[in-house]
């Protein structure tokens, strides 16, 4: 695993822990702390699937714009649900090269319905974005991030284990 892909694990990890400590406001929009950390937390799952993407064309030996222009997408473009779907196409279409890296953590928690960090994006969405769709429930929101713990300290163990 690069250093890259370490500190972006990291990253999503430390931001999480931060907004599981953090009470969420009783309506969107009051604290604007708690927006700006759910902000941050959609960019650094982004970048977690970026490099992970980035890393696993490397690996397959795929140039990173192909399979995203297959979803239509620029890869400067592309959001975290585009970069996931991306990543897990990858993987899918080479399965043998990921048996044993921690891209193959994430991607079995993309295939996995449904997915803890797919799950924490519709939660951020949905608190960034109120008047779309209504907020979640805070003990979904709190499952959310439970899952999504447990699912980053895996990948954080992993990648560990393979510096």
């Amino acid at each position: 695993m690069s250093r890259d892909a370490h500190r972006a694990v990291s990253a999503v990890l430390a931001r999480v822990e931060k907004e599981r400590v953090r009470e969420l406001p009783a309506t969107a929009g009051v604290a604007t702390a708690a927006v700006g950390g759910w902000a941050k937390l959609g960019a650094e799952i982004e970048s977690l699937f970026d490099v992970a993407y980035r890393e696993a064309c490397a690996a397959a030996r795929v140039q990173p714009d192909v399979p995203l222009e297959r979803l239509k997408v620029r890869a400067e473009k592309a959001t975290a649900g585009q970069l996931a779907r991306a990543l897990r196409s990858v993987v899918q279409a080479q399965p043998g090269v990921f048996a044993k890296i921690w891209i193959r953590v994430l991607v079995d928690d993309l295939e996995h319905r449904p997915s803890a960090l797919l799950e924490l994006l519709e939660v951020r969405n949905r608190f960034i974005h109120p008047g779309k769709r209504p907020p979640l429930p805070a003990q979904r929101v709190e499952r959310a991030l439970e899952r999504a713990t447990a699912l980053l300290r895996r990948v954080h163990a992993e990648s560990a284990a393979l510096r």
